[in-house]
C-alpha cells in the first residue's frame, strides 16, 4: 500500500482530532455541525467517517474517512490508517404530503492510490399506501485513478417496507461502464418477536453461473 502524502494526512488528522471528542453528541442530532459515524464494513472491518457540516446555501459538508481491519485469529489487521477525503453539497430538495426527496453532488479523494471521484445522487422516501413505505436512491459516479481514463458507475436501490407485517424487500442494481459488468441483488427481511430478525439475499439472480444465496438470523438484546 502506498504511503499517504503528508499534506493529506495532516489535513485529515487535524479534522479528525477536532471532531472525535465531540462526535457522540454530534451523531445524536443531524442538524449539528459535527459529523461522526461508525459503521461495519466487513467481518473484521469498520469504517469511521468524521467531518463538518454548514447550514445555509447548498449545505456543504467536508471531512475524512478511514476503514480499519482488526486483527483476529492470527490474521493481520490494517498495517496503517488509510485516510480518504470527501465533500458534498445539496443541489435541491423537496417535500410532499407523502414523502421527501433530495439531490446531492459529491467529491472524494484517496491520496493512497490517487483516486478522484465525483458523484451525483438522488434519494427519496414516501408512503405508497398506509401500509407500504418506499425508499429509493440512484447514483451516477465518475472516477479516475492516477490519471487513467474516467470510468462511470451507476447504482440504484429500492426498498419496500411492509409496516403491517414487519417485513421489507430490497432491490439493488449496479452497472460498471468501464468493465460493462452488471450486478443485481434481492433481499428480504422479517422481524420476529423478542428482537429476532430473519433475512435472506440473492445476488446476481439472473446469472446461473455466479448466483449466490445467503441467509442470516440475528437477535438484539
Amino acid at each position: 500500500m502506498k504511503t499517504i502524502s503528508s499534506a493529506a494526512l495532516a489535513a485529515a488528522a487535524s479534522l479528525a482530532s477536532v471532531c472525535l471528542p465531540l462526535g457522540a453528541a454530534a451523531y445524536a442530532d443531524d442538524h449539528r455541525p459535527l459529523i461522526w459515524k461508525v459503521s461495519k464494513a466487513g467481518d473484521r472491518a469498520f469504517q469511521f467517517r468524521t467531518g463538518l457540516r454548514w447550514s445555509g446555501l447548498f449545505s456543504p459538508s467536508v471531512g475524512a474517512e478511514t476503514t480499519m481491519t482488526a486483527s483476529a485469529n492470527g490474521k493481520d489487521g490494517s498495517p496503517e490508517v488509510p485516510l480518504r477525503l470527501w465533500g458534498t453539497v445539496a443541489l435541491g430538495a423537496g417535500a410532499t404530503a407523502s414523502g421527501a426527496w433530495q439531490v446531492d453532488a459529491g467529491a472524494g479523494y484517496d491520496p493512497a492510490v490517487g483516486r478522484q471521484v465525483f458523484s451525483l445522487s438522488q434519494t427519496g422516501q414516501w408512503s405508497a399506501t398506509p401500509a407500504i413505505d418506499v425508499a429509493a436512491s440512484r447514483t451516477l459516479e465518475a472516477s479516475t485513478v492516477a490519471g487513467q481514463s474516467v470510468g462511470l458507475v451507476a447504482r440504484q436501490s429500492v426498498k419496500l417496507d411492509f409496516t403491517d407485517i414487519g417485513a421489507s424487500l430490497r432491490m439493488d442494481g449496479f452497472l460498471d461502464g468501464r468493465s460493462r459488468a452488471a450486478h443485481a441483488k434481492l433481499g428480504v427481511e422479517k422481524k420476529l418477536p423478542r428482537g429476532v430478525t430473519l433475512s435472506a439475499d440473492l445476488s446476481d439472480p439472473f446469472s446461473p453461473t455466479v448466483a449466490t444465496l445467503g441467509a442470516r438470523l440475528q437477535r438484539h438484546w
